[in-house]
């Protein structure tokens, strides 16, 4: 019920501009009291988290300890959701971000694959967009790579699985957020539940490619 009334009132006060470009401003959120997280108990945070997510809100993840991530520096955007990294101990891997996917650029989008986007010029400009923000965001950066256990450690390509965390904040959830990218829900993804709460934002609002391209597909 929470999530509905928020997501009436986002539709409310929406805005009908959608070409953005680098960062599109994320949605102006209700006044809320989000109570203040301590660390004086495993429970207390799990309480507050819990609570936030009963809001569709989730703070910026906390630093963890390193049995729950994997620090990893960027050599490589090979696109927007897959990323090449270079560790600590000198070995190499390519990481499939879990939970997204960004429209294609080198080989053909699908029609209906975004919603009920048509427009796949537009998926295709949209999917270098969202290179060039994760180039400009990611590019020889340190980041934190947090592995899924429900996703496995590895995909159909033999990729790394993994969110990317940078200054304290979910990369794969600002794709969505901005509206370069879509929920990936052919794949198993514990966060898929959140990010389907920002797409739905996104799409309300007509945030990237949501607004901009479902337009022109209603044009043609």
């Amino acid at each position: 019920m929470k999530r509905l009334l928020f997501l009436i009132f986002i539709s409310l006060v929406a805005c009908t501009s959608t070409e953005t470009y680098d960062l599109p401003p994320l949605p102006t959120l209700p006044s809320l009291e989000v109570p203040i997280v301590t660390t004086d108990s495993a429970g207390a945070v799990e309480e507050t988290e819990k609570e936030l997510r009963s809001l569709g809100l989730i703070p910026p993840l906390l630093d963890a300890s390193s049995e729950d991530y994997i620090p990893a520096k960027i050599t490589k955007v090979v696109d927007a959701d897959t990323v090449d990294v270079l560790f600590e101990d000198g070995t190499t891997d390519r990481v499939r971000l879990l939970g997204v996917d960004v429209p294609e650029t080198n080989n053909p989008n699908k029609s209906n694959e975004y919603g009920n986007i048509t427009n796949l010029d537009c998926l295709t400009k949209w999917g270098n967009k969202a290179n060039d923000y994760a180039e400009y965001t990611l590019g020889g950066k340190e980041v934190k790579l947090i592995l899924d256990e429900a996703a496995g450690e590895r995909g159909y390509y033999g990729r790394l699985l993994a969110y990317i965390e940078i200054d304290g904040y979910d990369f794969n959830e600002t794709l969505i957020d901005h509206g370069y990218a879509r929920v990936y829900e052919e794949g198993t993804a514990t966060r898929e539940e959140l990010y389907m709460f920002s797409q739905d934002v996104a799409m309300i609002i007509g945030t990237g490619l949501w607004g901009d391209c479902e337009q022109k597909s209603e044009r043609e």
